[in-house]
């Protein structure tokens, strides 16, 4: 697999930034609903980390982030 770089130049693994999840028999991952602190509804990983309709972890403010909260890419 080729690397994959930040807007900063930085090299990431994709694990890093993916969520896990179960897959339906079409191949698509499979959204799960969850709280974050204030009661909303949000989307999250099998492993309860918050996730965008693409799969990818995120901070409550919408920035794609690894599970250990570090910022790879700014939402806009």
């Amino acid at each position: 697999m080729p690397k994959l770089y930040t807007y900063a130049g930085k090299t990431f693994e994709i694990q890093e930034v993916m969520g896990v999840f179960d897959r339906d028999s079409d191949g698509k991952i499979q959204l799960l609903t969850g709280k974050d602190e204030r009661g909303q509804d949000v989307t999250v990983d099998k492993a309860g980390f918050m996730v965008n309709n693409h799969g990818y972890i995120v901070t409550k403010e919408g920035h794609i982030s690894t599970r250990q909260g570090k910022i790879l890419f700014l939402n806009n």
